[in-house]
């Protein structure tokens, strides 16, 4: 699994792939912990992810959770395929809020969804 991160517009984006399954979740929970701990907000860029299992949609879930009991927001971006169908079926797209572009996700989390 590959996770690499940057800020964009004062928001943390992650970008992870390919794969987020039982192999990973727990590699994938303790790289972002740390980040929610700092972090306002969040954006999950997953352009490159091809497959998201359940474990994966429970660290999903449990980071969402930590972000907002300190305040701060997740947004997911770029989502695709099965990943997608997967984000829509269990309404992580609703709940968290789901945006085609990295850059929709970042302006919609920094309050700058107005500025080019």
């Amino acid at each position: 699994m590959n996770i690499d991160t940057r800020t964009i517009r004062g928001v943390t984006v992650v970008r992870l792939g390919p794969r987020l399954d039982g192999a990973h979740a727990k590699q994938f929970e303790e790289a972002l912990l740390p980040l929610i701990e700092k972090e306002q907000s969040v954006v999950l860029d997953l352009a490159e992810l091809e497959y998201m299992s359940s474990a994966g949609l429970r660290v999903v879930l449990l980071v969402s959770k930590a972000a907002s009991e300190r305040n701060g927001r997740m947004a997911l971006s770029s989502a695709y395929g099965a990943v997608y169908e997967a984000l829509v079926i269990t309404g992580f797209d609703t709940m968290l809020g789901h945006y085609t572009t990295v850059a929709e996700a970042t302006a919609a989390l920094s309050g700058k969804e107005n500025t080019p």
